[in-house]
């Protein structure tokens, strides 16, 4: 009895399964024939693939999302590295890892600055080793590191320089046409 309801079972599902994937080519004997329903591929009225026709009034008139700005691709990584004194850091290391062409300015500020500013272009291999400001720092200074692109949310990061203490790091983001950093979207 089991095997005889297991086997009916069988093959209902496999009836219905083949009248949904085809309506037109799969007629159980008996059964009345299912309309076209929009959307569908036999429907003579439908778009591309399948989909309803774009004057249909009962499509659902979604508009565009709004985004914003999108963010360089990919995103910039700026790497510092060195050796922390008591009075002062020694930078051994700082670089940037981000898109080809993307603008790197990087500032130091404070009374006494050696390196000002300096501006590269990250290079074809997409990392930018910024060598004018691997050295010394005294206690009190900061380095901003700016990497902007065209319409593109850009990257803002900050190192400040601090008394027998790592130094501490904020990072950020720069909207297009901005100079004031701001939140991440």
């Amino acid at each position: 009895m089991r095997s005889l309801a297991a086997g009916l079972i069988g093959a209902l599902a496999l009836a219905i399964a083949a009248v949904v994937v085809s309506p037109s080519s799969a007629q159980l004997p008996g059964t009345p024939s299912l309309p076209n329903l929009p959307g569908t591929p036999d429907d003579p009225d439908a778009g591309p693939e399948g989909e309803p026709p774009a004057d249909d009034p009962q499509s659902p008139a979604t508009p565009p999302a709004q985004a914003g700005p999108s963010k360089l691709d990919p995103f910039p990584v700026v790497v510092v590295a060195g050796r922390q004194g008591r009075r002062s850091t020694r930078v051994t290391e700082l670089s940037v890892r981000g898109p080809r062409k993307a603008r790197v300015v990087v500032r130091c500020l404070g009374a006494r600055c050696q390196m000002r500013r300096t501006v590269a272009t990250i290079p074809r291999a997409k990392r930018l080793r910024v060598k004018k400001a691997q050295r010394l720092y005294r206690v009190g200074l900061t380095i901003e590191v700016r990497v902007t692109g065209k319409d593109r949310v850009g990257k803002y990061t900050k190192i400040r320089f601090r008394r027998s203490r790592t130094p501490a790091r904020s990072d950020a983001c720069l909207q297009p046409g901005s100079s004031r950093p701001g939140e991440c979207p």
